[in-house]
This record gives structure tokens, sequence and C-alpha cells, in this order.
């Protein structure tokens, strides 16, 4: 995929998410002698921004992804498709996907986050949104710069405002 390179190891995956099936297919699989070769298309959507993926590599390694920050987006929006999704934020921003204006997600009640932990590779601070008590189970999700999760909704529209200081 052109936003991961070549600098990783032969046999390293990328993982998109099927929304209709609800699984994750093989996008692309990296080849020291081919290059990528697989759905290279779908591999290169699942890396713009507001979206996720997966990587599996066969050996532990650090990976740089190198693109273009969005710059003084304004105002722009995302929708989420019903059920589960891997989104993420636009806004290149850490913090609580609620609380903090420019990540901005505008919850519904049943909207339920799952977050990847990377060393227990397992999903952790699952997070049920309810329109009454807000952010139950594990409390509002905080997310890192870059930091895709798995989010289960009823269908949502997300609108996020930046402009770079």
């Amino acid at each position: 995929s052109s936003a991961i390179g070549t600098n990783v190891p032969s046999g390293t995956g990328i993982y998109a998410w099927d929304n209709v099936n609800n699984t994750f297919f093989s996008s692309a699989v990296y080849n020291s002698k081919k290059g990528w070769i697989g759905d290279t298309a779908d591999a290169n959507h699942a890396t713009q921004p507001g979206l996720g993926f997966f990587i599996q590599s066969p050996s532990s390694n650090n990976i740089t992804f190198v693109g273009q920050v969005l710059q003084n987006i304004g105002s722009r929006s995302h929708t989420v498709p019903a059920g589960f999704s891997i989104v993420s934020s636009i806004v290149p921003i850490a913090g609580g996907i609620t609380s903090n204006t420019n990540i901005n997600y505008a919850p519904v009640s049943g909207d339920n986050v799952y977050q990847w932990d990377v060393a227990g590779q397992t999903f952790f601070n699952s997070s049920v949104y309810n329109t009454k008590k807000g952010w139950i189970g594990n409390g509002e999700p905080n997310v890192q710069v870059g930091e895709a999760f798995f989010l289960n909704t009823g269908g949502n529209t997300w609108v996020q405002n930046f402009t770079a200081q």
C-alpha cells in the first residue's frame, strides 16, 4: 500500500473491514520480490483519514506511516454505516472522542466502541453510550493520534471541525 511503503517484512498483511459482511478481508500482502500484491485499491482506501485497518507482521518491527496531514479542513463529515466499522478521527489529535471538540464524535444511545490492545492482542475499553448516563462501561474512549477503533452504531454522521493554528 502506498501509505505504508515497502520498508516492511515480506508477508506483512493489511486487513480492511467489510461493513456489509461484518468480517475482515486480506486487502494486500507485501512480498519482498513482487511488492504489494492483492487488492491494493482496498488497502489504499482503508488507509484514508477517517477509516482504519489492521496490519499483521510476521516479525516485530516499527512501521512509519507517511502522508499529508489535512490542513484547515473547516467542517468535514463522514458517514458511519449501521453495524461495525473501523473508524478514526480525520483530525490528527488525541483525546476523548466526545469531549475533545476537534474529535467531536456525537454518539447516539447504544453506540459501542472497542479499542485494540497491541500488547495483549485483544480488544479493550468496551464503552457503550447511553443518552441519560453518557459513556458507561470503561468511560469515554480516548484515542491517540492515528488510532482507529471499532464502532458499532445504528448509523451516524461524524462531523469534525479543524483549523490549524
